[in-house]
């Protein structure tokens, strides 16, 4: 989905929800195609390495087309991943076989829980009309992550 920004917003012009929202989708995508990409590397299951594929395709552009808008909008984004996010990305790093695959799984539902909840908000509170556009379209992806990963779960 391709973003024109015909207001001529600036910065200053964003409510700080919305560059909030902004900053914490950025930091959620890039965990996202962070520990995505250690579990291509990882994963013993299959079905865990093909739901790893599709993330890093998905958030990678997700990412992408977030940092678009939020330049045109003047809204500087984070760059890499929080020191949050990082340690859960050690965590990861450090176990192999099936506590690997557990705790990206467990990892992966807390991280797709929070995003629907995230974006939900953007969309029902959110003023700046792009970004609770983005967070509209958003919405169905992240909700079919969430059930994915809540079904190669087992719930």
């Amino acid at each position: 989905m391709c973003f024109v920004i015909t207001t001529g917003a600036i910065a200053a012009e964003i409510p700080s929800h919305d560059r909030k929202f902004a900053t914490a989708a950025a930091q959620a995508g890039a965990a996202e195609v962070a520990e995505a990409k250690l579990a291509l590397k990882k994963a013993r299951r299959a079905d865990l390495r093909k739901f790893a594929e599709h993330m890093v395709a998905a958030h990678t552009k997700a990412n992408a087309e977030l940092a678009a808008l939020a330049k045109q909008l003047g809204v500087d984004l984070p760059e890499g991943l929080d020191p949050g996010d990082q340690q859960r990305v050690d965590e990861l790093t450090a176990l192999s076989g099936k506590a690997f695959d557990r705790a990206y799984i467990i990892d992966q539902i807390s991280l797709h829980d929070s995003a629907v909840s995230l974006f939900t908000t953007e969309e029902s509170l959110g003023h700046e009309a792009h970004l609770k556009a983005l967070a509209s379209s958003r919405l169905p992806m992240l909700k079919e992550h969430q059930a994915k990963i809540k079904k190669i779960a087992g719930f």
